[in-house]
């Protein structure tokens, strides 16, 4: 045995740490294969590697099977230099002398893969050297075995920069018959089979065996057969990421996926087969290229029908586990023509290549893909109930749809833009739920008919869809009743659209919600599509809030109807309006929405009735909501007496009151009349408490007692003085609080100072009353004051010692509470 170390392994030191049961591992071996080197084959070197080893493979060809069980790294020096490549079909074996797959297939991998350590297999080239097809002798029946470039078995495994290619058998394979050769046109590559067994990649976790990871990373995956990748079994999370997998472009037999996530469960036929379903994958930012089942139309050479035959998808997700995530990718198909034959559209099967095909696999997110070339986008062939399927920010254009629903309950997200298709069936649909169908896209029905021997294909019977809405109508209901290949709609926050997809007058067939707000216009109807489209928005006039004298609210809403729409407010002493004020929302995007809007009116004329409505407007027309009044309040109270603290007068106005009016009690200086402006002493109202010190009253005082008002409810005061205030003032209220009903000074919060004026609000009962009692009477007075710094005496040194010793005792008490 020869072992090279990249640090030598001494028997004292093995001594060593098996006696002191040290924790930290030997350092890996690197085991070298290649002309000249150690090993010359690969399988030698890994035999006699051990966990944690690399074994490097120098550039040239090894024809051989490799089975791994240890948890080492496999590496090449590049996938130009080094290929691991089958042996001839006759001379290859099972892997691990009898391991099978959860398929109950006898696996035949070229890197067979079963370990409790992880392992890594990077740098190279697997050649199937196409060899998948066994003798006859041994499988008769070809189903019972799988060709694999590599499989792995529940084992935590990173794969990555390697290319696996030729794993698959031909279709000459077969026979050389001119049925088994593609048509002259076609890419010049030999034809893979179609039989329904062969992978690329094959990876399996299976049932009770532990959890495990596989990354497989900036590999490439190329003239396969059945898949590409197939990752399947409860117990295997794949990741599968930037790598590409290249198709044909166009092939007659094979059904060629890219990459399948999860399959079904077959524990049911005892022996080997097992649950494959479950499985949790991460598809992202891969480039899919050039899939194709592409059969010539009937009469043309190498023309093959098969009735059912499923077309390849670049991802199959067949009941995999919760959110399994499809973001980033190119799924497209530059070879690609629109096949004359669709599975999803003809009524005697067919074939369809799909960019992502989902079978019973719930809350699937597929975002940021580019998905073209292909007939269809999102294939939901089956659903799960209660799921979401996230369909977002695709691009790309397809043949027949973008979406396919399923006979589920769907939830379908559509991208933001672009003009998508979402395709149903004539009956079964369930009631799918779609958000973000918007202008140009469309909700296409198709039928399956015959017509005699004739089945309809892609929707057609003889050149005529099988469901055809032309000359229907689209009105508002409830569904219960549309007349024949008609729709009918019910408004609101969601919209509900029932079609009539048998040309009968009874119940709708066809039953989807749609989130957003849509009306009857927003409908055309053509051959097999009902398509979105723009139209005049719609205004409702609200009601109006927050009156006062001389301001107010209006309020209102807006469908959009799928075009950018402005909306605006018309108000004036008459139904002539006369001045508009756009909604502070406006403009709207065109998104089917309902929109509540507003605008806040100033300026206005107290005690006046206004009129005033909603106004939308756009591409397609203008909208007007109903014309609604309102009364400003009442003209507010003014009072004006001399500045007690110089020259000038000081007015103070007065509103609000609920559903009475405030006014000032009359004037006097008694406890229920209002003083007015007075000094801060002298007066027979003025505070018999000294305000706080070095605070400065400049303007007195202001002296009020408000009556008629609603109990509880708040007035509003404006004081104007006949200059600007100084800078740093204050509103100083004198009275009981809540916190103390002690008459005292204290700063009134909701007071604002701002040039010569101060406004502040006083409720009944509450702030600034100083009686504390919600009873249709305020008493409050205070003034604006500040603080002036010839008002603070100098302190003395002794004083100075004092208020320290003072401030030290303090904070001692804080310190103890």
């Amino acid at each position: 045995m020869h072992r090279i170390y990249s640090a030598r392994r001494s028997p004292h030191l093995l001594l060593l740490l098996a006696t002191a049961g040290a924790a930290t591992p030997l350092q890996a071996a690197q085991l070298e294969v290649g002309p000249g080197q150690p090993y010359t084959t690969v399988q030698a070197a890994v035999a006699a590697a051990l966990d944690g080893d690399v074994v490097n493979v120098a550039a040239g060809v090894y024809v051989e099977q490799v089975t791994i069980t240890k948890g080492i790294t496999l590496q090449g020096a590049g996938t130009d230099l080094t290929t691991i490549q089958a042996p001839a079909a006759a001379s290859l074996v099972q892997s691990g002398g009898d391991w099978k797959n959860l398929k109950a297939q006898d696996v035949f991998a070229i890197i067979g893969v079963k370990s409790a350590a992880p392992v890594t297999i990077r740098n190279l080239t697997v050649d199937g050297n196409n060899q998948g097809y066994l003798p006859d002798i041994t499988y008769g029946d070809k189903t019972l075995y799988a060709f694999e470039g590599i499989s792995i078995f529940n084992t935590n495994a990173q794969i990555d920069a390697v290319h696996v290619t030729r794993v698959r058998e031909l279709s000459t394979d077969y026979g050389n018959t001119p049925e088994n050769l593609p048509p002259v046109d076609y890419p010049a590559l030999p034809q893979p089979a179609g039989m329904n067994h062969n992978e690329g990649i094959m990876l399996e976790g299976s049932a009770g065996s532990p959890a495990s990871t596989v990354t497989i990373t900036h590999s490439k995956v190329s003239e396969f057969q059945k898949t590409a990748i197939l990752a399947w079994g409860p117990t295997l999370t794949v990741n599968i990421d930037s790598n590409t997998i290249q198709g044909y472009g166009a092939t007659l037999y094979s059904t060629g996926n890219a990459i399948q996530i999860g399959s079904s469960d077959l524990t049911f036929l005892g022996g080997a087969y097992g649950d494959r379903r479950g499985t949790y994958a991460t598809v992202t930012n891969n480039q899919i290229l050039d899939l194709g089942l592409l059969i010539p139309p009937l009469g043309e050479p190498g023309y093959y029908f098969n009735p059912g035959l499923y077309g390849p998808a670049g991802v199959l997700l067949w009941e995999a586990a919760d959110g399994v995530t499809i973001t980033g990718n190119t799924i497209a198909s530059t070879l690609y023509q629109p096949s004359w034959h669709s599975s999803v559209t003809s009524a005697d099967g067919g074939w369809a290549t799909q960019a992502i095909s989902i079978y019973n696999s719930p809350n699937v997110v597929i975002t940021d893909n580019v998905l073209s070339g292909l007939e269809i986008g999102v294939a939901e062939d089956s659903s799960v109930p209660g799921s979401v399927l996230h369909i977002g920010n695709n691009s790309g254009s397809n043949y027949v749809a973008d979406v396919w629903g399923s006979a589920g309950n769907d939830q379908i997200e559509l991208a933001p833009t672009g003009n998508q298709v979402v395709a149903f069936g004539q009956t079964d649909n369930g009631i799918d739920t779609l958000s973000n169908l918007l202008v140009g896209d469309a909700l296409y029905v198709i039928g399956y008919a015959y017509d005699g021997p004739t089945p309809s294909v892609n929707g057609e019977l003889n050149g005529t869809p099988v469901v055809d809405f032309s000359g229907g109508t689209v009105t508002a209901g409830d569904g219960s009743n549309v007349a024949g290949h008609s729709v009918q709609i019910t408004t609101g926050t969601t919209t509900q659209l029932y079609a009539d997809t048998e040309g009968d007058s009874d119940a709708a067939e066809l039953t989807v919600e749609l989130t957003g707000s849509y009306g009857p216009d927003n409908f055309a109807l053509a051959g097999g599509k009902i398509t979105v489209v723009a139209a005049a928005p719609a205004a409702t006039t609200g009601a109006t809030s927050l009156q006062e004298s001389s301001s107010a609210h209006l309020s209102g809403s807006v469908r959009d109807y799928g075009a950018a729409t402005t909306a605006s407010f018309e108000y004036g002493t008459t139904t002539s309006y006369g001045m508009t004020l756009a909604a502070a929302e406006s403009p709207l995007a065109g998104v089917f929405a309902s929109s509540s809007v507003g605008v806040d009116l100033t300026g206005l004329s107290c005690e006046t009735t206004y009129h005033y409505r909603l106004v939308a407007n756009n591409s397609e027309g203008t909208s007007y909501g109903d014309d609604r009044t309102f009364i400003t309040a009442t003209c507010p109270v003014t009072i004006t007496g001399p500045n007690p603290g110089g020259s000038g007068d000081i007015s103070a106005s007065l509103s609000g009151g609920g559903s009475g009016r405030w006014i000032f009690a009359p004037s006097g200086n008694g406890i229920d009349e209002t003083a007015g402006f007075i000094p801060l002493s002298g007066h027979p109202k003025s505070p018999g408490v000294t305000p706080p010190l070095g605070y400065l009253f400049a303007y007195g005082l202001f002296d009020f007692v408000l009556i008629e008002g609603e109990a509880g409810s708040a007035a509003s005061l404006t004081i104007t003085y006949p200059e600007a205030l100084p800078e740093g003032s204050e509103f100083l209220m004198f009275g009981a609080t809540t916190s103390n009903p002690t008459p005292h000074w204290y700063r009134y919060p909701s007071a604002v100072v701002s040039g010569n004026s101060v406004t502040l609000s006083v409720t009944d009962g509450g702030s600034g009353d100083g009686e504390l009692t919600a009873n249709s009477l305020i008493r409050g007075q205070g003034g604006v004051a500040y603080i002036s710094a010839t008002a603070v005496p100098t302190l003395t040194p002794w004083a100075l010692l004092l208020l320290a010793a003072g401030l030290a005792t303090v904070v001692a008490r804080r310190r103890l509470s």
